[in-house]
C-alpha cells in the first residue's frame, strides 16, 4: 500500500512539473511524518481504551495505564498541529497542494482495509476472527474442535 501511495504521489507531482528533489522528497517526507504521528497517536488512544475496558489488568498502575498514555495523546496532538500548520514550509508549495498532501494519511486511516477490515465486527471474539474455537465454544472448523 505504501509503494502504491508513493507511486501515485510521485506521478501527480511529475505531471504538475514539480522539482524532484525539493518538491517530491519534501512532500513525501511530510506525508510520512503526518502518517507516523497519526500511527503513534492511534496507539496511545488504543492503550487508554484497552485499560479502560480491562480495569482489572491496570492493577493500580495509574502512571502506565492512564496518565502516560493521556499525556502522550496530548503531546502528539500538539505535534500533529505543529506539523500540519507548518506543512507548506517543508513542502515548499502552495497551501492547496499542502492541504491535499496532508490529507493523504487521514484518508488512509479512514479507509476500511487499513483499519483491520472485518476485525472491527469481531474485535473481542477471536473464535470468529481466526476460526479457532475456545473451550466451550462451538464456532470454528470441526478439525480444530478436537484440539481443545
Amino acid at each position: 500500500m505504501q509503494t502504491v501511495t508513493a507511486g501515485v504521489i510521485v506521478a501527480i507531482l511529475a505531471i504538475l512539473g514539480i522539482d524532484p528533489l525539493v518538491g517530491v522528497f519534501g512532500s513525501l517526507a511530510e506525508v510520512a511524518t503526518v502518517g507516523m504521528v497519526l500511527l503513534i497517536l492511534t496507539t496511545s488512544v488504543a492503550v487508554l481504551v484497552y485499560f479502560m475496558r480491562h480495569r482489572e489488568q491496570a492493577d493500580g498502575r495509574f502512571w502506565q495505564t492512564r496518565l502516560a498514555p493521556a499525556l502522550a495523546c496530548l503531546g502528539l496532538l500538539a505535534s500533529l498541529w505543529l506539523v500540519l500548520t507548518n506543512f507548506t514550509l517543508v513542502t515548499g508549495g502552495s497551501a492547496a497542494r499542502s492541504t491535499v498532501l496532508a490529507a493523504i494519511p487521514f484518508a488512509g486511516c479512514s479507509s476500511v482495509p487499513c483499519c483491520g477490515g472485518g476485525t472491527i465486527d469481531v474485535g473481542y471474539r477471536p473464535e470468529l476472527r481466526y476460526g479457532i474455537p475456545r473451550p466451550g465454544c462451538s464456532a470454528g472448523p470441526a478439525s480444530l474442535k478436537a484440539f481443545w
